[in-house]
């Protein structure tokens, strides 16, 4: 799996949920992926830290409490679905850099601009 420095996914995809080479099971992301699923769902303030810049143990956190997320029913889905990936993600950030889990700003996603 190819990651920076940081610990930030480097690669086509958006993200990689399952046991990763360490034997953790947690999310492996890219930092636009991060950004753009803060953006949406409203987290304008978790969204400036990010780009402020996160350690690389606030990154794997994330990625720990993503896994969590995913598989955990979400409960607006009647389906008993686990959270969608980019809920789930800034879920994740919303823990890790504020301290404590909490409701996203925005339960639907902004539309991007055209």
């Amino acid at each position: 799996m190819l990651t920076d420095e940081n610990g930030y996914l480097v690669a086509a995809a958006a993200a990689f949920t399952g046991r990763q080479s360490d034997g953790v099971l947690r999310s492996i992301y890219s930092r636009n992926y991060l950004e753009s699923s803060l953006w949406s769902y409203g987290e304008d303030d978790c969204l400036a830290t990010v780009l402020a810049g996160i350690s690389p143990e606030q990154v794997y956190a994330i990625g720990v409490a993503h896994y969590r997320l995913v598989y955990t029913a979400d409960p607006s889905l009647t389906s008993g679905a686990g959270y969608t990936g980019d809920k789930a993600l800034a879920l994740a950030a919303v823990e890790v850099v504020e301290g404590q889990e909490r409701a996203l700003h925005r339960s639907r996603r902004r539309t991007k601009p055209k």
